[in-house]
């Protein structure tokens, strides 16, 4: 099974995720941020966000702002992201942001579309590297 599939299935909006949020000190007047480092072509994100799209609304998490932030050091991938269809949904109700992220530079991390950088966050941060920490190895 490969970790796409591992991911989903555990992120992939079953129960215990939701007990995991409603167990930690979540502030609901700020979002909870999924960071993806290195999202590549961005085809995780893409399947990930279409099962958010599918779950959340029916989920007891309903009431809270989730942001998915696609991340690369590649501003290609990042301009690719941007334009790509199956993205623009997405994009357009405020759950997607993109942002330029160099692991071997500590800079604070800039959300382009909503045009903020954040040093510090009300909610635990959600960080998937699923391809990322395998170009370290």
């Amino acid at each position: 099974m490969s970790g796409d599939v591992v991911i989903l299935r555990v992120l992939g909006f079953d129960p215990s995720f939701e007990e995991m949020c409603q167990s930690a000190r979540i502030d609901p007047t700020h979002p909870i941020y999924i960071l993806e480092l290195g999202a590549g072509s961005g085809r995780f994100a893409y399947h990930f966000l279409k099962k958010l799209w599918d779950f959340f609304p029916q989920s007891t998490l309903r009431h809270l702002t989730i942001k998915y932030v696609l991340s690369d050091f590649s501003e290609s991938n990042l301009r690719y992201w941007r334009t790509h269809p199956f993205l623009q949904l997405y994009f357009q109700h405020g759950i997607l942001d993109i942002a330029h992220f160099d692991a071997q530079h500590d800079l604070p991390l800039h959300l382009h579309l909503a045009n903020q950088t954040h040093t510090t966050l009300k909610n635990p941060l959600i960080i998937l590297a699923n391809y990322f920490l395998g170009f370290f190895a």
